[in-house]
């Protein structure tokens, strides 16, 4: 991957893995991609396909053991963030990458009060700043109503979609430059996972942050992401502008999770799945990783890894069939 001054994130060939000895699992294996300041970006690909190791890894956040990035580069802000020392990811982790995670309610402390949870990462990260009244200022942010009570309420006396506004509000709390959702909507149900998407784009564009959003919904990103990276066993297998890819997919995999969004319009069947599941990282199939899943698959399939190509203006993805096209 080429630098570039404006880049906010690069992440080139980077590869994490789980273990030790012959057989340690590729949870992530030689995956690029970057983010521009105030772009949103998608990261998309069912559940064990290594979405959350590569999000973890951004900040250095993998547990380590049993997680060890073996090789690639992160470099945020233009600085090199494998070769940051402790001091230096203490400032990064919430200050300039924040996260907000699928379980709120698993997220948040049970035994502190929301709006000291809130307030802990702001005495650690800005010094000097009224903490009462920016924990108020970033509850009113997220929409809560009577956030001079709520700060006052415990994690399991909040609604669900409370608790991920209050987990929103704790990662907004130092103004990050990248904001990192990691399947933000998951738990909620449907009525609430559209305000919480709505709350996440709207302060996007008031902020000017990026984000990096994780889902396994294709559905999810249309309105949402400027431009697509579709991820499977390690891998990243296609990516590109999100309409280009979400009109003319040039992967399998993709054609797949795009049949699973459900649809009001036209429906006369049940939801079309991908038969089988992800492979084990440790023990991955030979040649493409999707071919034993694969209803197009082809000798030349089963026996060698096809490479990235070009399908379009800015638009790649890893199949034989692709490149024969």
């Amino acid at each position: 991957m080429d630098g570039n001054a404006s880049t906010l994130l690069e992440v080139d060939d980077l590869r994490v893995v789980f273990g030790a000895g012959n057989r340690p699992a590729r949870a992530v294996d030689g995956v690029s991609i970057s983010i521009q300041p105030g772009e949103t970006v998608a990261l998309v690909g069912e559940s064990g396909c290594g979405k959350s190791v590569t999000a973890l890894a951004l900040a250095r956040l993998v547990p380590s053991p049993p997680g060890i990035i073996t090789s690639g580069q992160i470099r945020f802000e233009g600085r090199d963030v494998l070769r940051m020392s402790a001091t230096e990811l203490r400032r990064l982790r919430g200050a300039r990458i924040a996260y907000v995670f699928q379980e709120p309610g698993a997220s948040l402390n049970p035994v502190f009060r929301v709006g000291w949870q809130i307030a802990e990462a702001i005495r650690l990260h800005q010094t000097g700043t009224p903490v009462h009244d920016e924990v108020v200022r970033l509850l009113k942010l997220v929409g809560l109503s009577a956030p001079e009570r709520q700060l006052e309420a415990y994690p399991h006396e909040l609604s669900g979609g409370m608790q991920q506004r209050v987990m929103i509000a704790m990662a907004l709390a130092c103004r990050p430059a990248l904001l990192v959702a990691d399947e933000p909507t998951t738990a909620l149900d449907v009525t609430i996972q559209a305000q919480i998407m709505e709350l996440l784009v709207s302060l996007q564009n008031e902020l000017r942050m990026a984000m990096l959003l994780i889902t396994h919904n294709l559905g999810l990103v249309a309105g949402v992401a400027g431009r697509i990276y579709v991820m499977y066993a390690g891998r990243i297998v296609e990516s590109g502008p999100t309409e280009q890819v979400l009109s003319q997919p040039g992967h399998p995999y993709t054609r797949g999770l795009l049949e699973a969004v459900p649809s009001l319009a036209g429906a006369t069947g049940g939801l079309q799945g991908i038969a089988g599941s992800v492979p084990n990282a440790a023990r991955l199939p030979s040649g493409c990783r999707f071919h034993p899943r694969c209803a197009q698959c082809r000798d030349v399939c089963r026996q060698r890894e096809p490479e990235l190509v070009q399908v379009g203006q800015g638009h790649l993805a890893r199949c034989w069939l692709a490149k024969e096209a």
